[in-house]
């Protein structure tokens, strides 16, 4: 993650995770968050669905959030705000 709501260099950690949940106290932060108010995470990876059909990709945020699907942004509400929720459209896959 980084201590910024913009991505800038260095991360503060780097890692690898299976399951993304990031239902983190923002009264309380991540233990070595300096302002829990000012970070941003990226995370990366493959979707890979069981079976063929329509799916909807949800992300609900405080002061933003986006989801891309190859390179194309799905679904989001990046901004400062308070939680809100964002739909895809049901997408083919």
């Amino acid at each position: 993650y980084y201590d910024t709501t913009t991505f800038e260099e260095p991360a503060v950690a780097i890692g690898t995770v299976n399951l993304v949940d990031i239902s983190v106290d923002l009264a309380k932060g991540h233990a070595n968050m300096t302002n829990a108010d000012t970070w941003s995470v990226y995370y990366s990876g493959i979707f890979r669905p069981n079976e063929t059909g329509e799916y909807v990709f949800r992300i609900d945020s405080d002061d933003g959030g986006r989801i891309s699907l190859d390179g194309k942004r799905i679904a989001g509400n990046f901004g400062e705000h308070s939680l809100k929720s964002s739909s895809s459209q049901p997408i083919l896959l």
